[in-house]
């Protein structure tokens, strides 16, 4: 079994070490890059993982050799392998990195830097830009945040002030996870479409670097799903990456569609306590979008006549809206010789943007979510900006639109009619929110 990493009590004070990477604006770029070593400054030093069921014998020279690192990080969400990020290594060459001092700190640049510090490292290619740019550029002695990567500080070692050493794990960005990585059973490769702008992925993947090769303090906090309150503006990370397996943990998921949240993006909750769902924005739209089209296809324009029984008329049509008084005095009954199967269309009762049908007849408003919830299962990818596309699942692209207005104590959907070749009807109307896993009035 794998040695507890304790064979040398740290130091203090803190080792000072020279300077040769400047410090840089913190204000400067916002994203960032992730990788697994490539273009870092070259070390003499390499961290070996060792698997704890190879099945051949180790001799004891070995086995003293192998420590054990503690993962730092504890996800949420699980793996399907293991149930911890703890992960058994092999410094080499051996010697070298045991004969060092142990340190708590090392100060760079007037600034100390402990261990367990998340920091930003800087790669050579980004060294060696900086060292070649012009003298005159604005730009010029400084490194941009988006040439670095992140990583936490775990261990820190010394031969003498010139030879100062980090052991770290790296702080994926989603952009450079792995080919083929498994997410909750599934293969993917690189950003996924809930990761956030500033999301990163804490992984068990190791490596040594020199103390001289990082650039600044870095502010990552954990990001606990449960609290919607967290306002994600910084660095933050809620899944990790188990580099022995390439598994991703897992992360919650939500909405009728059971997809994770992107927490850059607007989730609607439903106020019925029974409920307390959470729904993504694009999949509410979506629905509303599917129940007009439904409604009213590509030809048949919005009524206003009994708008006042349950629909807000925001901008009717004018020759619809000077006949607005006369029409609701009209009664529904059919006219001398009609019969009741044929009424006209405009005489139809509208309740919430849904025409209403005879009594003994199916509910539309039912049937039409039960077919927007159907549009939400079709099969979908995801663009490279995230987005979601469902090929023949928008027919009412280009045909209507929705915003969502959220009042003090009520959330409505402004429908807008953006057809052309409708010569009467609305141009625009409010509709309830819906939920679309309980199916009450969002409020």
């Amino acid at each position: 079994m794998p040695s507890q990493e304790d064979s040398q009590p740290p130091q203090d004070p803190p080792l000072h070490c020279h300077v040769i990477v400047s410090t840089m604006n913190p204000a400067a770029g916002r994203g960032r890059r992730m990788a697994k070593g490539k273009n870092r400054a070259q070390c003499p030093f390499s961290v070996v993982t060792v698997s704890t069921k190879r099945k051949r014998k180790r001799d004891t020279r070995e086995t003293e050799q192998e420590l054990l690192q503690r993962s730092p990080f504890q996800p949420k969400g699980r793996f399907l392998t293991h149930d911890t990020m703890d992960l058994a290594y092999i410094v080499e060459p051996h010697k070298r990195w045991s004969d060092m001092t142990r340190y708590n700190s090392f100060v760079l640049n007037s600034v100390k830097y402990y261990n367990e510090d998340f920091v930003y490292v800087a790669t050579d290619r980004a060294i060696a830009q900086h060292k070649t740019s012009d003298g005159g550029s604005e730009h010029h002695g400084l490194l941009q945040l988006s040439d670095c990567w992140v990583a936490k500080i775990l261990e820190i070692r010394a031969r003498d002030q010139h030879h100062v050493y980090a052991r770290i794990c790296w702080m994926y960005s989603p952009n450079d996870l792995p080919s083929k990585a498994l997410d909750n059973n599934k293969l993917v490769s690189g950003r996924q479409a809930y990761h956030g702008q500033n999301e990163l992925i804490a992984s068990n993947h190791m490596d040594i670097i020199e103390a001289v090769s990082v650039v600044m303090r870095a502010q990552v906090r954990q990001w606990v799903e449960s609290d919607d309150e967290a306002v994600q503006d910084s660095l933050y990370w809620r899944q990790a990456f188990d580099c022995r397996t390439s598994e991703l943990s897992t992360v919650d998921l939500t909405c009728y569609c059971k997809m994770p949240a992107n927490p850059d993006k607007i989730l609607i909750g439903c106020s019925n306590p029974s409920c307390d769902q959470w729904l993504h924005y694009e999949c509410l739209l979506h629905a509303c979008l599917m129940s007009v089209y439904e409604q009213l296809g590509t030809d048949k324009p919005h009524k206003t006549e009994l708008a006042s029984k349950g629909q807000t008329v925001v901008n009717p049509q004018p020759d619809v809206q000077a006949n607005i008084a006369a029409k609701e005095a009209d009664t529904t009954k059919p006219a001398a010789g009609e019969k009741e199967s044929e009424k006209p269309y405009s005489k139809l009762e509208c309740t919430n943007g849904l025409t209403s049908q005879p009594a003994g007849t199916p509910d539309i408003a039912t049937e039409v979510m039960e077919v927007a919830h159907d549009k939400l299962n079709q099969s979908e990818h995801i663009t490279e900006s995230g987005r979601k596309e469902r090929g023949n699942g928008a027919p009412y692209a280009g045909l209507f639109d929705a915003k969502l207005r959220l009042d003090r104590n009520h959330a409505v959907w402004e429908v807008a009619d953006l057809r052309q070749n409708i010569p009467c009807g609305d141009r625009e109307w409010e509709l309830d929110v819906k939920c679309l896993v309980c199916g009450s009035t969002i409020t």
